[in-house]
C-alpha cells in the first residue's frame, strides 16, 4: 500500500491545473454553490482576501475551463459542461479529507518548476 495519500490523478491535476491555495479554495467556493453566480467581491469577501486576487484567479480558472463566466463578470459552475467536473469533485475531496497534503504539493510545484529551470543551464562534465 502507497505512503501517498493522493492518487496520480488527483496530483497531476492540481500539477497540471491549480497554481495556488488561493486558486483551489476559488474554484472549491464556486463548486459548492453550483447554482449561484458570483463577483469577484462576493468571491474576496467570502474569502476574505483581496478583490483584485480573486477577480485573478476566477479570471484563470475560467481560462482553464473549470468555471464559467458570464458578463457582469459573473462567475459560476452551472451552465456549459465544465473541464473535468468529476475530477474536480475528487480534487475537492482529497483538500477536505487531506489538505495538507495538497497545500503541500501545491507549494511544492514552484520548487520543481525553478529546479526543472535551473538544471536546464547546467553544464555537465565531460567523463
Amino acid at each position: 500500500m502507497s505512503t501517498d495519500p493522493l492518487d496520480d490523478e488527483i496530483k497531476s491535476f492540481i500539477l497540471e491545473k491549480i497554481d495556488s491555495v488561493g486558486q483551489l479554495e476559488v474554484l472549491i467556493l464556486l463548486h459548492k454553490h453550483p447554482e449561484r453566480k458570483w463577483t469577484p467581491l462576493e468571491v474576496s469577501n467570502e474569502l476574505r482576501s483581496n478583490t483584485g486576487s480573486a477577480a485573478a484567479q476566477m479570471a484563470e480558472l475560467t481560462k482553464k475551463g473549470m468555471i464559467n463566466c458570464e458578463t457582469g463578470p459573473l462567475y459560476g459552475c452551472s451552465g456549459q459542461p465544465l473541464v473535468n467536473s468529476a475530477l474536480i469533485q475528487k480534487v475537492i475531496t482529497a483538500y477536505n479529507e487531506r489538505r495538507v497534503s495538497v497545500i503541500n504539493l501545491i507549494y511544492e510545484k514552484p520548487a520543481e518548476r525553478i529546479k526543472n529551470f535551473a538544471d536546464a543551464f547546467k553544464l555537465k562534465r565531460d567523463e
